[in-house]
């Protein structure tokens, strides 16, 4: 009886603690926060758990970076310490104190874009991702738009037969995959010429000129992104 007493009272103290936080960090700088519902989303483990994994699941480097988060009214919120979870696909911003060892996860179903470091994500569905996903827009069209899907995935060392001992480090190794959208529905798009002009048929012999003309690659986002705004003006 006293050990369920003593659990009850644990997890009401963690509840309450919980709430304090979020009201401290939305008092702590009106101007970042600007008034977002924190209770859209749950503190999870800090960003900086210890691994032995070379790598990581998070976009940027480091989070000192700005964002604006949308919401479902397209209300934007600016927000600083942010960066992109590509594992769980989601948007987190490490906005507590130095004495509170956690992040703030967004719920994907509360956001319907985000911009940080010049990067814009909007949700789209995807089969077999579900209706909440982000995707990095690359490059917006009146016909078709060019969509960037990130995913990480641990990819394990050799081991040595010998010895049974790992010759290296597991690493996260991020993937990216690219996608067109046309009248709502998402098709997988690999960067190959061919794959391009077949795209663009209708515009096909002015967008061979213009790779040739530039010297593009197909391969290269920047590039890519030329070609797509490109056609779009003709």
């Amino acid at each position: 009886m006293k050990k369920l007493l003593l659990i009850t009272l644990l997890l009401c103290a963690n509840f309450i603690f919980s709430q304090q936080s979020a009201s401290i960090i939305l008092n702590h700088d009106a101007d970042n926060y600007g008034g977002f519902n924190m209770n859209n989303g749950v503190w999870v483990k800090s960003k900086q758990t210890e691994t032995d994994l070379v790598g990581s699941n998070y976009l940027f480097k480091n989070w000192l970076n700005k964002a604006v988060v949308y919401d479902t009214e397209d209300k934007g919120y600016k927000l600083p310490n942010c960066n992109f979870n590509i594992q769980y696909n989601r948007f987190e911003s490490n906005l507590s104190d130095a004495s509170i060892d956690s992040v703030f996860s967004f719920d994907s179903r509360t956001i319907n874009k985000f911009v940080i470091a010049n990067k814009t994500f909007l949700k789209k569905k995807v089969d077999g991702k579900g209706s909440n996903y982000f995707m990095e827009l690359i490059a917006l069209g009146s016909e078709f738009t060019l969509y960037k899907a990130y995913s990480s995935k641990i990819v394990y060392a050799q081991v040595n037969p010998m010895t049974s001992q790992k010759l290296g480090n597991d690493m996260i190794k991020i993937s990216e995959e690219y996608y067109t959208e046309k009248d709502g529905v998402l098709t997988p798009f690999k960067q190959k010429k061919s794959v391009i002009l077949n795209l663009m048929a209708s515009k096909k012999k002015q967008i061979k000129t213009f790779i040739k003309e530039n010297k593009l690659s197909v391969s290269n986002e920047a590039d890519l992104h030329k070609i797509f705004n490109y056609y779009h003006s003709l």
